[in-house]
């Protein structure tokens, strides 16, 4: 079957499926793995689960433990754009990950280089710049998001953090993204500050 990928705020995904096996005598075995990075798999008594990764098509075979002709094999698609297994956000033009790829760092060489996000599965995933950040929050013209844009996405996209981006603006500082209990802009922090990394990836 197809597992499908739907952004949270466009409706609910099926990320999951599981195969109950009728066992044959002697019992059975996975003798073909699924692509790791399309499916991960889990057996548990009779039951096989598969959960999605990242778009693409895969299949995995069983086989009788006392007669290795008898075989039986399930094929598997996934759809969308996942962050980890996850379904993400999407605004803006951008597809924003569910959760933080980190928590309380410094702005250091790993923010340009892209060290957090770049090997996260389901997308092409990385850190956001400064002016990435003003569309997402759609502060064009402003400093600050308006309230309807800030209700959007404060305590369901972000929490009440202030979320670095590659950007640097000059040392000792950098650009970061303020999702505060009030507003949501983007300013600058010492790099020094520890904070949040969020990723996106472009649709």
């Amino acid at each position: 079957g197809t597992l499908k990928a739907i952004p949270k705020n466009e409706g609910s995904s099926v990320l999951s499926t599981t195969i109950a096996v009728t066992p044959p005598a002697g019992g059975f075995e996975v003798s073909s793995a699924p692509n790791s990075s399309v499916v991960s798999y889990s057996v548990s008594g009779n039951n096989c689960t598969l959960k999605a990764v990242s778009a693409g098509s895969t299949s995995i075979t069983f086989r009788s433990k006392l007669d290795n002709t008898k075989t039986a094999t399930y094929n598997v698609t996934v759809t969308g754009i996942l962050y980890e297994g996850q379904a993400v956000w999407k605004y803006e033009g951008f597809y924003i990950a569910p959760v933080d790829a980190s928590g309380g760092v410094p702005w250091d060489s790993k923010m340009t280089n892209n060290y957090y996000c770049s090997g996260k599965k389901g997308g092409t995933w990385y850190i956001p710049s400064s002016a990435e950040y003003r569309t997402i929050l759609c502060t064009s013209g402003s400093n600050y998001a308006s309230s309807d844009v800030y209700n959007r996405y404060y305590n369901k996209v972000f929490s009440n953090a202030y979320y670095w981006t590659r950007d640097a603006d000059y040392d000792p500082r950098s650009y970061i993204m303020y999702m505060t209990m009030v507003n949501a802009c983007v300013g600058v922090s010492d790099r020094s500050y520890k904070g949040p990394v969020r990723c996106v990836a472009k649709y």
